[in-house]
């Protein structure tokens, strides 16, 4: 948290934890016996709103600490849970990992504007990546 909020212009940084709609494989909201959504409880390890200039970014990163680098998975679990989030969002997605990123996943990250923050960037050796 303190990454984003000492360089990005942050008006709001933390984290974020509660109750998400579990979803089956094509994304259908799954139901219980009784037909009441069935919930889980999730959170999201970096949320953060960011202004630049007139707009608001809203920023939500999820972070693992692993010996093997970050993939798809990380990416298609926050995108699931900030999707279960009410709220019309600006939305920018980050990864953080200290193990780095398979070479599939910082294509795409490239292609779609999403941050990632390998060990040299934890560590402020790399400039930070910038908002598009």
């Amino acid at each position: 948290i303190d990454l984003i909020s000492s360089n990005y212009p942050c008006t709001a940084v933390g984290q974020w934890w509660g109750p998400v709609p579990q979803r089956d494989a094509e994304g259908r909201l799954m139901k219980g016996p009784e037909g009441k959504v069935i919930t889980e409880y999730a959170d999201i390890d970096v949320v953060a709103t960011i202004r630049q200039g007139n707009a608001r970014i809203d920023l939500f990163g999820e972070c693992k600490f692993t010996g093997a680098p970050m993939g798809f998975g990380a990416l298609n679990l926050l995108i699931s849970r900030v999707r279960s989030l009410k709220g019309g969002y600006n939305v920018r997605y980050a990864l953080f990992s200290a193990s780095g990123f398979t070479d599939e996943l910082r294509e795409y990250a490239e292609e779609n504007g999403i941050l990632l923050f390998g060990q040299r960037e934890l560590l402020y050796k790399d400039e930070m990546p910038a908002l598009r």
